[in-house]
């Protein structure tokens, strides 16, 4: 029973802060983390480190990316460590993600991170995987591919060139793109689209 309190007032802590990438640390977190640590409850570590990450401890990231790297790790707890890394937006993410494009297991995740990091070379590495990603890949590489005006004009031209198909391009991506008031990309839209 005493898990499950834990997880749920950890669940509830970690609900009320979602969306907020940093929060001071409670007075109390010192005497409760090492409590928490020695639950047998997977969910009350999970919830734990997500917590720890938006308190700001360098040491709850780095398990998370060691999480995500380490091929023997659970499939399920891979994804998770990546989606918190992602959703709390760590510093210089941006190149640990572009490590991630073409992984079959987290590639999804990967690039829709990557919509929130400027890096120039991140279409360009979308574009390069973007024929053997999944269909939830693809979704990805065209989200976060129109998310930003220096992308959209390059996934325009991917478009042109055939790399990727007008069919993958939905309405609100289109609409998206629209939204930049761009009147090279709108011209390129309406001849490609």
């Amino acid at each position: 029973e005493q898990p499950k309190v834990q997880r749920d007032i950890l669940v509830g802590i970690s609900e009320a802060l979602r969306g907020r990438r940093k929060a001071p640390t409670p007075a109390s977190w010192p005497q409760v983390a090492p409590t928490i640590a020695k639950s047998s409850e997977p969910s009350v570590h999970r919830a734990a480190r997500e917590l720890r990450v938006v308190f700001g401890e360098g040491r709850a990231l780095k398990e998370l990316m060691q999480m995500v790297i380490q091929q023997g790790t659970d499939p399920e707890n891979r994804r998770d460590a990546l989606r918190t890394l992602v959703q709390y937006r760590a510093k210089e993410l941006g190149p640990f993600l572009q490590k991630f494009i073409g992984h079959k297991l987290l590639s999804a995740i990967a690039i829709r991170g990557l919509a929130a990091s400027n890096h120039p070379s991140t279409p360009q590495l979308i574009l390069e995987h973007y024929p053997r990603l999944d269909e939830q890949g693809r979704e990805a590489a065209i989200a976060t591919l129109a998310s930003r005006r220096t992308y959209a004009a390059i996934l325009l031209r991917a478009m042109k060139r055939g790399w990727v198909k007008s069919r993958d391009v939905s309405a609100y991506h289109a609409r998206q793109m629209r939204s930049f008031h761009d009147p090279h990309i709108n011209q390129q839209l309406s001849e490609l689209w």
